[in-house]
């Protein structure tokens, strides 16, 4: 409360004009309210300051990416991935400084962890080369992305880290086999679905919507990646198994990217099947029709008898 306020409230009550009591209310009401208004300037200028930081990073990352592309093809290896590293380790540290329990920092060190973590990668693989064993470059990028995770979890490090985990097996599957075989990969992606969905269930993923969003998603791609490399019995089995999985699910948490995702695997993989058993025949695509609107009834009664 001003000075300013208790000086009139004593002068009001010396006249005569207003009670100890309501002067006492009135002190009261001013200064709980006085924290309010700083909270909300200070929200306000956290705010500002977020949003100052990401046009400022913004402006930054493009001007050093212009500089770079001019000069880079002059800078020998070593300069590069000095670059690179020096990248890494500020913005590591930089996300490491920030106060984690105010929100806006908190954002804020969601990206730069990622970032830090893609920097590193870059360094690595640098370093090595397309000749070398440049899948360590993407592992060492998903150990960053763990680490920051980890300390800060937000969705942004969320989707950094299962990406980084997803690349780095993607590159390990082309260093070791020349993507001549195709099981290890298809094996490995499923693996990582399935852990991943597992950890979203059990709670230890918070961005619950995120995980299972990621979880859909790659088994959506198994499925299709099948379907491209001609293994269409096995895409289809891994379409109607995650497609149930998806649904029985959402069954129990009531989670909308589930639902989503098995709607969407189920019915590329019904499609499909039908263009490739019956080549897209008429009476094929009718049984299908009568199907589809069977099952919208059913659920249109369903609904209703549920009022």
């Amino acid at each position: 409360m001003s000075d300013k306020l208790d000086r009139t409230l004593e002068a009001l009550i010396n006249e005569g004009k207003l009670t100890a009591e309501l002067a006492q209310e009135i002190r009261e009401r001013s200064s709980s309210e006085e924290p309010a208004r700083s909270n909300e300037r200070d929200s306000r200028r956290s705010i500002l300051a977020e949003i100052g930081g990401y046009l400022g990073g913004a402006f930054t990352a493009i001007a050093a990416a212009i500089l770079l592309n001019s000069q880079w093809d002059r800078l020998t290896k070593a300069g590069q991935v000095s670059i690179f590293a020096a990248s890494a380790i500020l913005l590591a540290l930089l996300a490491y400084r920030l106060n984690y329990a105010k929100d806006a920092q908190r954002r804020v060190a969601g990206l730069l962890f990622p970032a830090s973590a893609l920097a590193t990668t870059a360094a690595i693989g640098t370093l090595f080369g397309n000749d070398g064993p440049y899948s360590l470059a993407f592992l060492a990028g998903s150990i960053v992305a763990l680490v920051g995770y980890l300390r800060v979890q937000t969705p942004v490090g969320h989707i950094a880290l299962y990406v980084a985990l997803f690349a780095t097996i993607v590159a390990a599957h082309e260093q070791i086999f020349n993507s001549q075989m195709e099981y290890p990969l298809l094996l490995a992606w499923l693996a990582l679905a399935s852990i991943w969905l597992w950890l979203t269930v059990r709670l230890t993923l918070q961005e619950d919507y995120w995980g299972y969003s990621l979880v859909m998603g790659t088994y959506f791609i198994c499925a299709q990646y099948l379907q491209i490399q001609d293994m269409n019995l096995i895409s289809y089995l891994v379409a109607a198994v995650t497609s149930t999985l998806g649904i029985w699910l959402y069954l129990q948490t009531r989670r909308w990217p589930l639902l989503i995702g098995a709607l969407i695997i189920a019915t590329v993989g019904v499609g499909t099947f039908i263009i490739d058993t019956f080549n897209g025949a008429l009476g094929a695509a009718l049984a299908l029709l009568v199907g589809g609107l069977i099952l919208i009834g059913g659920s249109l009664w369903a609904f209703r008898n549920e009022r």
